[in-house]
């Protein structure tokens, strides 16, 4: 009689997720998803029992939706107050009668994100103040060498081999260093005049001396269109496309293509500034082989913010930069190297003492911006609910992803009341990609994780956008 009660209780629950499974496709018309691919799962935070789902493992490029594998790993391996250290030495022989250094002022990189951040520009002040700063109090009147930084921790690899060459040279495309500054990012401030004319470029921030800049681009409408092609380490790039015109300033974002040069060059200007002489110029340890002999002595030491607080800012926003720093950092502190693939090795032990079936299951970087990476539906849910149920950082993972309608890059999605202080999600996005991961509480108060990703989909994006929020609001009412 159990059996018999059991049996119908599963036959129960099978008709009903069939029937919702029927019903869930009709969100999908073939006027926009025709010839899209589609994986979706939403499953019982508690108990992982399987709600409703398409094609659950199928594996699909993720878009910013892959940042949470890279965020889980570091909070998990790394830990919450986990914090990057960049210091500040000296290498050589000083003459403290004279104040002298004879050697190199060494600025050794710790794999910060974040280092000089405006997004933490409480937390860090000033940093090329700060760096001369410590120097200047150093007692050193006279440096015969170099300002030298130092950003071995990774590899000189910092533009994934899966990357557009489009992106490269835009602020989102800037690539992981070992030393990183300012997001990595270069500001070009111009003045834009009537639709047609050329936009007139007065100011860069920061300076950088050795880039040439050419620009082809063209004042026209109201939307940024322009586009900056540059590659790691390069001394040239170029700008097209349109600006919005009639601006009396308008910033366009750049990568920066050497941050640990720019970060040099300017801790030399500002030692100068205050009268301390550098007869050698400045360099980094990609440039430089004859590096001083010793020890460093440690000067100073600048620590980040807590990681918790880094990936809250790295989720909400969806910064590219940030995600590829864990998995480098991920590589350097498990393995020694700091690199992509052995951060990925990281991730996958990590996935592997979680439980969590990664088969089939693809990781190129660890942002996202790769479109080879691949996940299915079912792995992502997994991935979250391990980290809400079992993960030492539950609360933290849950707050860093975005509520919907509020804040970060859900602020202007799901701004149904159904959602509001409800749906938290990670957002993702490419050409032909948008997908969404994450948790919500459903009528019945079943608390539930899931997990949509569209792949090749036709149409406007706020058409994809609205069938998803339309499916999202008929599951929150029918579970």
């Amino acid at each position: 009689m159990r059996n018999l009660f059991t049996f119908a209780v599963a036959l129960a629950i099978m008709i009903n997720i069939r029937a919702q499974e029927t019903d869930i496709k009709s969100f999908f018309p073939d006027s926009i998803f025709g010839g899209a691919s589609i994986t979706l799962t939403v499953a019982d935070l508690l108990s992982g029992e399987m709600l409703c789902s398409i094609d659950p493992d199928r594996a699909l490029t993720p878009a910013s939706v892959q940042k949470l594998v890279s965020t889980s790993a570091a909070l998990e391996l790394l830990g919450a107050d986990y914090r990057f250290k960049t210091v500040v030495g000296h290498i050589g022989e000083m003459n403290r009668r004279g104040n002298v250094l004879t050697g190199d002022i060494i600025i050794r990189g710790g794999g910060d994100p974040a280092l000089g951040s405006e997004r933490f520009a409480e937390h860090y002040g000033n940093i090329i103040d700060s760096i001369a700063t410590a120097i200047e109090e150093s007692g050193i009147k006279r440096i015969k060498g170099r300002i030298i930084s130092d950003e071995t921790i990774y590899d000189f690899s910092p533009a994934s081999t899966r990357w557009s060459w489009g992106d490269l040279g835009n602020y989102y495309g800037a690539g992981p260093y070992g030393l990183t500054v300012f997001d990595n990012t270069l500001k070009i401030h111009m003045r834009t005049g009537e639709r047609g004319s050329v936009p007139e470029i007065f100011k860069f921030d920061p300076v950088i001396k050795t880039l040439a800049l050419k620009s082809y681009l063209t004042a026209e409408g109201t939307s940024d269109r322009g586009y900056v092609y540059s590659a790691p380490y390069s001394n040239y790039a170029w700008i097209s496309g349109f600006v919005p015109e009639n601006r009396d300033e308008f910033i366009l974002k750049a990568s920066i293509p050497d941050p640990p040069m720019v970060l040099a060059e300017m801790v030399l200007d500002a030692l100068q500034a205050r009268g301390i002489t550098v007869t050698g110029g400045a360099g980094t340890t990609r440039t430089v082989y004859d590096l001083s002999v010793g020890v460093l002595q440690p000067l100073s030491e600048i620590t980040s913010p807590p990681l918790s607080e880094i990936i809250h800012i790295l989720t909400h926003e969806s910064v590219n930069l940030y995600a590829e720093h864990m998995i480098k950092q991920l590589g350097y502190e498990t393995s020694g190297k700091g690199t992509v693939s052995f951060g990925v090795r990281a991730i996958r032990a990590f996935l592997d003492s979680a439980g969590i079936r990664h088969r089939g299951i693809f990781i190129e970087d660890g942002s996202g911006l790769a479109s080879r990476n691949g996940v299915t539906s079912k792995f992502m849910t997994d991935l979250i609910r391990y980290m809400l149920l079992e993960g030492s950082n539950a609360e933290i993972f849950r707050n860093s992803l975005p509520p919907a309608g509020e804040a970060g890059t859900m602020k202007s999605y799901f701004r149904d009341p159904l959602f509001m202080n409800n749906l938290r999600a990670k957002t993702g996005t490419l050409s032909r990609v948008r997908g969404y991961a994450g948790v919500f509480t459903a009528a019945s108060g079943k608390e539930l994780t899931f997990c949509i990703l569209v792949n090749n989909y036709m149409g406007p994006l706020s058409d994809v956008n609205k069938c998803i929020e339309d499916l999202f609001k008929y599951l929150l009412l029918n579970n």
